[in-house]
């Protein structure tokens, strides 16, 4: 658990640190259409946590199990 903690800590400073050295200013498009344009550093920090938050939701998969089943469990 320690050594858990100590990775994602590790891994939020490398991420820092990556964000902060990238400051230029970059355009988003999508689908040939400029959808945003503004720092390398806020995009790099918010594709982290919109992954963080996607790996969360789907970790939830599992609790819309009936109760009493395991999820992937077959009912009869």
């Amino acid at each position: 658990m320690g050594g858990a903690l100590v990775g994602m800590l590790f891994l939020l400073l490398v991420v820092t640190v990556f964000a902060l050295s990238n400051l230029g200013t970059v355009t988003i498009n999508f689908l040939q259409v400029a959808i945003y344009t503004g720092p390398l550093a806020l995009i790099v920090v918010g594709a982290g946590v919109l992954g963080a938050l996607l790996t969360y939701l789907a970790s939830l998969i599992h609790l819309t199990a009936p109760l009493g089943t395991a999820a992937g469990e077959d009912q009869r």
